[in-house]
């Protein structure tokens, strides 16, 4: 039953309306009434479509990838992607590899002081610690209990 011809009209409008790159057309019945194509077919139409909608949005407010912000931001959504499966993993990976050579590119700041430690002055609220003699101990505090609680020591 290789023709068109054999099959019996009804049979023709609910196949896929795939139609290869011969001329052929796909043998499979459709998913359903409203749908146009078998599940094959459906689920590589829809894997093309959520790949595109994906490049889309990871490209999203991107100009030219010159800064740690945008490039930062792109491994964000990407990272997004890859967790639901809406890119293919090899590609994800060829992704991460091309933005991990643009952060290496990137010029460093000038004056030899690196970020981290840019980063660490910013956040830390503490006076520095005073030098202390390696052999000095520390002392124990214990923690305060309020005497009015009802533990006991951990004694039954």
């Amino acid at each position: 039953m290789s023709s068109n011809a054999s099959l019996p009209g009804p049979f023709l409008e609910y196949r896929c309306q795939y139609v290869y790159s011969d001329g052929r057309r796909c043998t499979m019945f459709r998913m359903g009434r409203n749908s146009t194509l078998c599940l094959q077919h459906w689920a590589k139409q829809r894997e093309k479509e959520d790949s595109q909608w994906a490049v889309d949005d990871i490209m999203n407010g991107v100009q030219d990838l010159k800064t740690v912000e945008e490039i930062h931001a792109v491994l964000g959504r990407l990272f997004r992607h890859v967790a639901y499966n809406r890119i293919p993993h090899r590609k994800a990976g060829l992704l991460v590899y091309i933005c991990q050579m643009l952060l290496a590119t990137l010029p460093r700041p000038e004056d030899g002081v690196s970020q981290q430690a840019i980063c660490d002055e910013t956040t830390l609220d503490a006076p520095p610690p005073q030098d202390l003699p390696e052999d000095a101990a520390l002392p124990r505090q214990e923690p305060e209990v309020p005497a009015d609680s009802q533990w006991n020591g951990g004694t039954a």
